[in-house]
């Protein structure tokens, strides 16, 4: 795990700073799906730090940090890619301009190398979650129209991602500060129904389940796993003896699977969800051309092509929703490997010398990226791939020479080590 050096720490200069704070401003935005402010406020961040003393630990942070490293050779394949891409030039460096937060992750690494940039950068995204979530609640009870969306500010997909992930903050900030441990608390269950209940997609449920499950396991162990499954059979129950399971959306499409007035089978599957389908045409693509794939940005015209000679329930699509054969289906067994290898470098390769704080946190952000990227084409996407960039800055970048909130355990060591 990188550990920002001294030396760079000392010539910290104002350009520096004010890199510091404006990817602090642009962070706050990201959970607020502000695009452009975010767009304009980290691009900047990203400029001014190329004239600051820091820069000079790029090459430092690459050679320690095997996610900043394997994010920026996956980018560089990414980008090889084009060169046996049948798509014009101007549309595959487009396609590849959307995987640039695999090339932006160790600049904000080194931004947040140092506690006081990291303790700014969770409080500023806290919150802004916090505030989407308060939106959320605003805007489904037409007490305020603030958005498009009928029931939150950004789409399902990515408002279920963030919330899941703030919840998981909640639970963490319930142990860490007993004074507002009610506070956080209903905001874990505020944010619980409101995944469930207002804006309900299927990727918010997986994402909220698993890291409320990791988050007790972490505290608890098997405790903690007897808590979460007492609770979820519970819910589980209560769910279905009072609520209609076809609002719950587990099919996009066709609900008869979930009626019963038709059999499970792959053909039923593919009718009830068109990401089923999007799923098998995308696996066959990936195993036409799985050496080094159809190269970046032919994903929709391969698609098209494939699409048009079979029988089909959906219409085309250039967005598989499942970064595995996104990337598979471009680059082949090299990008699929590639990829995984980062997404693995976020959890195996955590240093056991890091608090146990960054640990927890870097476990979360790696379910909380997988699940997504299994389900959705996470860092294709904008919103998505944005606000991974800033959590695994923040959480798998250098060791943490502290918590960001200190338990009273931990405030009782500090004082008596003071002594």
């Amino acid at each position: 795990m990188y550990n920002y050096s001294e030396n760079a720490k000392a010539q910290s200069n104002s350009a520096f700073q004010s890199a510091a704070w404006l990817t602090i401003i642009g962070t706050f935005t990201v959970p607020l799906a502000l695009t452009a402010a975010n767009n304009i406020f980290l691009s900047l961040s990203v400029i001014l730090l190329l004239f600051t003393p820091q820069i000079k630990e790029y090459r430092c942070l690459l050679s320690a940090n095997k996610t900043a490293l394997i994010g920026t050779v996956l980018f560089i394949y990414l980008g090889l890619s084009i060169s046996w891409a049948n798509s014009e030039i101007a549309v595959s460096v487009k396609y590849l301009s959307k995987f640039r937060e695999f090339l932006l992750i160790p600049m904000f690494m080194l931004i947040f190398a140092a506690s006081k940039q990291r303790h700014a950068a969770f409080t500023s995204i806290y919150i802004a979650m916090l505030l989407s979530l308060v939106a959320s609640y605003l805007i489904h009870f037409q007490i305020a129209d603030l958005s498009e969306n009928q029931h939150s500010l950004s789409n399902r997909i990515y408002h279920g991602i963030s919330m899941s992930i703030f919840a998981y903050m909640s639970l963490q900030l319930a142990v860490r500060i007993p004074s507002y441990r009610w506070l956080f608390a209903l905001i874990y269950c505020a944010t619980l129904a409101n995944l469930f209940f207002i804006e309900n997609g299927r990727t918010g449920y997986l994402l909220i389940i698993s890291l409320s499950a990791l988050f007790f396991w972490q505290m608890f162990r098997w405790r903690g796993f007897a808590i979460v499954a007492i609770f979820i059979a519970s819910a589980l129950t209560i769910t279905m003896w009072f609520y209609n399971l076809v609002e719950l959306r587990i099919f996009a499409e066709d609900q008869s699977l979930l009626t019963g007035n038709s059999s499970l089978s792959l053909l039923n599957l593919q009718k009830a969800d068109q990401r089923v389908e999007f799923y098998l045409l995308s696996t066959i693509l990936f195993l036409q051309d799985w050496v080094i794939g159809t190269g970046l940005g032919d994903f929709g015209p391969e698609y098209l092509q494939l699409h048009s000679s079979m029988e089909t329930y959906y219409g085309q699509t250039n967005n598989p929703h499942n970064e595995f054969l996104n990337i598979g289906v471009q680059t082949g067994i090299p990008g699929v490997i590639l990829f995984s290898a980062f997404l693995l470098s976020l959890l195996i390769k955590r240093d056991k010398q890091a608090i146990s704080q960054q640990r927890q946190f870097q476990a979360a952000i790696f379910i909380t990226i997988l699940i997504s990227c299994l389900f959705n084409s996470s860092f294709m996407d904008h919103g998505d791939g944005t606000l991974f960039m800033i959590l695994i800055a923040l959480f798998c970048g250098s060791n943490w020479d502290t918590p960001l909130y200190k338990t009273t355990e931990e405030l009782i060591s500090q004082e008596q080590t003071d002594r």
